[in-house]
């Protein structure tokens, strides 16, 4: 279970890193003057659609170590 708690604690510390990468995407998408440079908002939306996808490989990775850790637990005695 140690083992599957540390993959899920760096699992969990990725994904904290990514959700706040997303959202300063998500700012500097929200301001008008972005859209005035064509390279920055290229450049945003790449880097927002590439987040997304490693977050969405991480949350499915979690779910399935934290499926694995909960029937490690299940089977151990009280």
């Amino acid at each position: 279970t140690k083992d599957l708690r540390k993959k899920i604690g760096k699992i969990e510390t990725r994904i904290s890193d990514l959700e706040e990468a997303k959202s300063k995407c998500d700012e500097e998408l929200a301001d008008p003057e972005i859209y005035h440079h064509p390279q920055r908002v290229k450049g945003a939306q790449g880097r927002r659609t590439k987040i997304e996808t490693e977050l969405a490989d991480l949350y499915v990775q979690w779910g399935k170590i934290a499926a694995q850790l909960e029937e490690v637990e299940a089977g151990l005695p009280q």
